[in-house]
């Protein structure tokens, strides 16, 4: 099976909340336009 060199990019931030049976699952993604934005996230 052969897959397209595409992939999709993130247009803007966005947060989001999962709650079940007590529990609380959070996740943040971030829209990167530079390495210098990037190192803000990650160090």
């Amino acid at each position: 099976m052969s897959y397209p060199d595409t992939f999709f990019t993130i247009v803007e931030s966005a947060t989001g909340e999962f709650k079940d049976k007590g529990s609380k699952f959070l996740a943040f993604i971030f829209a990167i336009d530079s390495k210098e934005i990037a190192t803000r996230y990650y160090l």
